[in-house]
């Protein structure tokens, strides 16, 4: 049976009439991707005043290259398809009544949260948050304001969506890591379901750049205020800057007239602000282009003024807060807090602009590339889809000195259920055994084991070398590295494979394990030892777990996928203890781990220094 995914895509009118968009994408291999329903109406004029490019455009993006992003993909089960969480569920609750008819239908659904967790803002009154920073007011015939203007900004009450709903969630995916963090904070179940995947942008055919040195010769140079979400206007109109800047501030159509604006204005020290009414593309372009950007957020997950900065290289005041750091970098030279303190030296102000100029024009931005996120949505995709491969898992093994342990290590592994299911790849380091019996009986078993390959190395090559050899050359799902004298559940290779499969979330698993000072030939759940990871069931897996638990010895099992994005292991690594590099570089590019909840540790790792892997 052939799936599909049915994209289902709201927009409001300028009118306040409100459609339905029900699509299928066009024909693409094993989904059908077509549309159905009529299309009533599409102008997309009336995204004016939104964004110069916006969620909208990513999304038509996405439609457009559907051949390359969903080609040969057969999934396991409908899939229905929202792009915007909010918009459905908080603020158009006519649309979201027809979503929720629709979803009956469905057993999962895909969907985008977009709104950051603002909690401690939320905690102010209302006078506070208009003071500290604008916010749109949503007004309906039919609805109280103040209850839909809380329902617009928090995400808390996502929490009050129903576990119905919540079950029915494959894929919630939201624009940053820290967006994801607090949120997993705040629900651990959504741990199995929340992707982060970075907002991306066109980087294609921009000829539109800025320009430094024509900036740097100008007597009055602009400096300009963008946008309205979670902006803090108050600092940006506070800020002295040298006399031969000028400060300006563009406000959106619908924007101008809005009572916040009009309350907020009345707090504002605007002497030395120019306001600026709604610029069309052109215009818009041809102003930032020619300035600097200042912006203090609230707080952010994706932000679409610092994605038009990275696209034009325009340099960017803006506040160091997480998700911001996530776009920018850690080395960005021009965050609000370094910059505050030079504001009176016009010298050192040029210097740190022409600095953050050649940062963001340096800068790789292939992960916010429109093509990146169509590779990474496939990916997720991918992850759901039917596998006809019977094998499921290799097992990568690095034999050096293995004359103690190879026998039970072989017989662990043929222990193991679902034989069908998985393999061994050895890398045997011929040289490396004392006994030529050693080598006899690797070369034996590798002969009459179909699910066992050995690859016969005569010099030591380096361990990462031989893992990436081996990683490159199986072509299973998934991939584990297992050390030679480690001892594993004989359930281990099933555990894992079931949880990855009924989990398309994780992209890299890991359990808890015990760590003995004797080297044990059989496994056994009761051996001496420090059990590992235990504590990290309904946790987030995050740079900090990674650090303190060298990842190898939590044994995790990934998909191989993965290293189409973050490469193989880094073989300059003199050392084999820092293989938890490459984990770290699953994690800032926005893929999980993922800690697997059994009543038992999963295996023992025998810890001896200079103990053979």
């Amino acid at each position: 049976m052939i799936f599909k995914i049915y994209f289902y895509i709201i927009f409001k009118m300028e009118n306040n009439t409100r459609y339905k968009y029900r699509y299928l994408l066009p024909d693409c291999d094993n989904i059908i991707f077509k549309k159905f329903g009529e299309l009533i109406y599409m102008n997309y004029e009336t995204f004016s005043g939104k964004h110069y490019y916006g969620w909208n455009k990513c999304i038509d993006y996405l439609f457009k290259n559907n051949k390359e992003c969903f080609e040969k993909i057969k999934l396991k089960d409908n899939v229905l398809f929202n792009d915007w969480f909010s918009k459905l569920f908080y603020w158009n609750m006519y649309e979201s009544k027809y979503f929720l008819d629709e979803l009956k239908n469905y057993k999962f659904f895909i969907t985008f949260l977009h709104v950051p967790h603002n909690e401690n803002f939320l905690k102010l009154s209302r006078k506070e948050q208009i003071y500290k920073c604008n916010f749109e007011i949503i007004s309906d015939i039919n609805s109280d304001t103040k209850s839909w203007d809380n329902l617009y900004h928090d995400n808390n009450k996502l929490l009050d969506v129903s576990d119905e709903i919540i079950n029915k969630i494959l894929f919630l995916f939201v624009l940053s890591n820290d967006h994801k963090n607090n949120l997993c904070q705040l629900k651990p179940t959504l741990i199995k379901k929340i992707i982060s995947i970075k907002h991306p942008i066109e980087q294609n055919n921009i000829d539109d750049k800025f320009n430094i040195s024509l900036y740097l010769k100008k007597k009055k140079k602009n400096i300009i205020h963008i946008g309205w979400w979670l902006r803090n206007f108050k600092i940006f109109c506070d800020t002295k800057f040298p006399k031969n800047y000028e400060k300006n501030l563009i406000i959106k159509r619908d924007f101008s007239n809005n009572i916040n604006w009009i309350n907020l204005k009345k707090n504002l020290n605007l002497d030395d602000v120019t306001i600026i009414n709604e610029l069309n593309d052109s215009d818009y372009i041809n102003l930032i282009t020619k300035s600097i950007v200042f912006i203090y957020l609230e707080n952010s997950t994706a932000n679409n003024t610092i994605l038009e900065c990275i696209q034009h290289n325009i340099p960017i005041i803006v506040n160091k807060n997480r998700s911001v750091v996530e776009y920018l970098g850690l080395e960005y030279p021009m965050y609000y807090e370094d910059i505050l303190p030079i504001l009176n030296d016009d010298k050192i102000l040029e210097y740190t602009i022409v600095k953050g100029y050649d940062y963001l024009k340096n800068m790789n931005k292939k992960n916010i590339s429109l093509d990146y996120f169509n590779k990474k949505f496939k990916y997720h995709i991918s992850n759901f889809s039917v596998n006809k491969n019977k094998k499921k898992l290799t097992w990568i093994c690095h034999c050096f000195r293995a004359d103690n342990f190879i026998e039970s290590f072989i017989q662990n592994f043929l222990d193991q259920e679902g034989q069908n299911r998985i393999q061994l790849y050895i890398s045997n380091i011929v040289n490396s055994h004392d006994k030529n019996t050693t080598n006899e009986f690797i070369s034996k078993i590798g002969k009459k084991y179909e699910n066992i390959k050995v690859f016969n190395l005569e010099k030591n090559e380096q361990l990462y070398d031989t893992w990436n050899i081996c990683i490159k050359n199986t072509d299973t799902e998934y991939v584990t590295l297992t050390n030679i004298s480690d001892r594993y559940m004989k359930d281990y290779s099933n555990i894992f494979i079931k949880f990855l499969d009924n989990t398309p979330a994780c992209d890299i698993a890991i359990s808890s394990y015990i760590i003995s000072p004797n080297f044990i030939e059989r496994y056994c759940k009761d051996s001496q030892g420090i059990t590992k990871l235990s504590n990290n069931y309904n946790k987030q897996i995050d740079n900090n777990v990674v650090n303190q638990n060298n990842m190898i010895n939590s044994c995790p099992v990934w998909r191989k996928k993965i290293h189409d994005f973050i490469g193989y292991f880094d073989v300059k690594k003199k050392t084999s203890y820092y293989d938890c590099e490459i984990w770290l570089k699953a994690l800032d590019n926005n893929f999980n781990i993922i800690f697997i909840d059994t009543a038992d540790p999963l295996y023992i790792h025998y810890n001896i220094i200079n103990h053979s892997y």
